[in-house]
């Protein structure tokens, strides 16, 4: 008994009388309910929060936080966030536009505004999925480059992981950034930024923070035009 019990409240029981949508700025709350994965009729307690939310991001890259609540009869409330775009890679001449957690958003022509770049080897990106490294250690160092640059209140423009042992960026629009490897990074950035603040607005150049070490903290800054 409690088998079929179990069975009817899968099937006959608990039909989804009514689906509702509210909470992103991007899309309409139709677009949502028609990618959610699920509609009128279906059983109520048939799906999960996590399933729900792959299934919209298949189709609705821009939505990043999921939440669902049902209530019986029969009702479902969705509630989504957007995701902001963030970061872009520049595969075979386009540019693909991430949020903070590296899942793709977008697929440019031209690098968009308010997204900085990430040059790395080894990347894939597809639009509605996380972007992928051929090395595990090429998205170690780019997440550490990120975020003490980021923790630091540094504005990135772009990095650059190419050669993990000569690593660079460009920040504040002003500055290309020589860190070498990613040796000290932390204590690498803190001097950068006294750097940054002491060095005339009016002037970019190159700062070379590759030979700075826990006995030789030094960095040196060269005046000149950046790109």
């Amino acid at each position: 008994m409690l088998a079929v019990g179990t069975a009817l409240s899968l099937t006959i029981f608990f039909p989804i009388e009514s689906i509702t949508a509210k909470g992103s700025k991007i899309y309409t709350s139709e677009q949502i309910i028609k990618a959610c994965g699920v509609s009128e009729g279906d059983n109520l307690f048939t799906f999960t929060q996590k399933e729900m939310s792959e299934e919209i991001r298949k189709t609705l890259p821009y939505v990043n936080g999921v939440s669902v609540k049902r209530s019986l009869p029969g009702n479902v409330v969705i509630t989504v966030s957007d995701a902001a775009e963030y970061a872009c890679y520049n595969i075979d001449g386009k540019y693909f536009v991430t949020d903070k957690s590296g899942f793709v958003l977008n697929e440019y022509d031209t690098i968009p505004e308010n997204v900085f770049e990430i040059r790395a080897n080894g990347v894939k990106c597809k639009v509605g999925e996380y972007v992928q490294y051929k090395e595990s250690e090429t998205d170690k160092t780019v997440s550490q480059l990120v975020n003490v640059l980021s923790e630091s209140k540094i504005h990135i423009n772009y990095i650059d992981v190419t050669d993990t042992l000569a690593v660079t960026a460009k920040v504040e629009n002003r500055f290309v950034v020589q860190f070498g490897t990613v040796n000290n990074l932390d204590k690498k950035t803190a001097h950068l930024a006294g750097m940054i603040k002491n060095i005339d607005p009016q002037k970019t150049g190159k700062i070379n923070l590759s030979m700075w070490t826990s006995s030789k903290t030094e960095g040196t800054f060269i005046e000149g035009a950046v790109e």
